[in-house]
């Protein structure tokens, strides 16, 4: 983001709040980036022990975390609050597996 001056960001998120509901075609096209996105996570979820339903409710969380940060950053000028959502959600997903996998 800083390259761009923090002009660029997630255009998928761009794209589908001035679009939707409206659009019913890129509403669903959005529904499929965002599962296709959560897919690898939940993957990596379960495979640590994680059931099923919290790893899918958790992969929402990542997504919405670190959209809502570029939003953020943009708005700020400043890389933090990236910085500090992946390194929260870092030490989330760690703690998450490990209690999960006992």
């Amino acid at each position: 983001m800083t390259k761009s001056n923090f002009r660029d960001g997630s255009p998928i998120s761009d794209t589908l709040q001035e679009t939707t509901p409206a659009d019913r075609k890129v509403a669903s096209a959005g529904a499929e980036a965002f599962a296709a996105w959560r897919a690898p996570i939940v993957e990596q979820l379960e495979s640590t022990g994680v059931a099923r339903a919290r790893a899918e409710r958790l992969a929402t969380l990542v997504i919405a975390a670190l959209e809502g940060s570029l939003v953020q950053a943009r708005v700020e000028q400043s890389c933090n609050p990236i910085k500090a959502v992946v390194q929260e959600l870092e030490e989330l997903l760690k703690a998450v597996s490990r209690s999960d996998s006992d």
